[in-house]
């Protein structure tokens, strides 16, 4: 079987995934980089040097990449990635709603919508929708949510979804948990100084986002899953993501 990178650049976090087989991952991860702040292209050409590094080294067949929503605001970055020997792809948001949501449908079949809070962006996807929005925990502006139909019991992933279950300590999270989290760490900022700086500065807003969408949708509850973009472009590159164009 192939061995395939796939790197993933989203609006606070770079990630590299390498693996023949999503059970079997040879290698991940993770940098911050703030897509949004003045020296983000610095930051990004280290990040993408050293991904490359280890792709070139594990003798990847294919490296594919592509970006969210700072790339898209940003495109002219792609060069970067370009130089560097990658298959770089720009993705619109409906298309990084639908690979997401493949990646997650992989791995959980019984699941109906994700709901994926990025930096710069918000992806909702199911079966038959896909759309994004240009709000995220660190891109926040005033918008009016999407009607759709009843999501229920939807899968949360992201950036601010990994760390909320690490503090709750649960997947599936409730709204009264999200409110007391929220509580807490008004109360007691210090619990944050686990996390790396970007992250303490990010997370208590896309805390609200979650908060915000549960009251929007009328959710019960969410389920957090680890699974998310990164996944769908390798499932993507490896000729698994049945039903999908570039």
């Amino acid at each position: 079987m192939q061995r395939v990178a796939a790197m993933k650049i989203g609006s606070t976090s770079t990630s590299l995934l390498i693996a023949t087989d999503l059970s079997h991952v040879l290698m991940r991860q993770q940098r911050l980089v703030n897509m949004f702040a003045d020296d983000r292209e610095d930051a990004l050409a280290e990040v993408i040097t050293s991904f490359t590094d280890s792709a070139r080294q594990t003798q990847c067949q294919v490296m594919i990449a592509a970006g969210g929503e700072a790339m898209r605001r940003h495109p002219d970055l792609a060069v970067l990635v370009r130089k560097a020997g990658w298959d770089y792809h720009e993705v619109s948001g409906w298309q990084e709603a639908r690979l997401t949501w493949m990646a997650v449908k992989d791995a959980v079949p019984q699941m109906e919508w994700i709901v994926d809070i990025g930096g710069g962006s918000t992806e909702f996807a199911s079966s038959s929708e896909a759309f994004s929005v240009p709000v995220g925990a660190v891109r926040q502006e005033s918008v009016t949510w999407p009607a759709v139909g009843r999501i229920q019991h939807p899968v949360l992933i992201g950036g601010t979804a990994q760390v909320l279950s690490q503090m709750v300590r649960t997947n599936v999270i409730y709204v009264s948990q999200v409110e007391a989290l929220l509580a807490e760490l008004a109360a007691y900022p210090e619990r944050l100084s686990t996390l790396d700086a970007l992250r303490r500065q990010i997370f208590p807003q896309g805390l609200q986002l979650v908060r915000q969408l549960f009251s929007v949708y009328g959710w019960d509850y969410v389920t957090f899953h680890p699974r998310g973009f990164l996944e769908g472009l390798w499932l993507a590159a490896h000729g698994e993501s049945e039903g999908f164009a570039w």
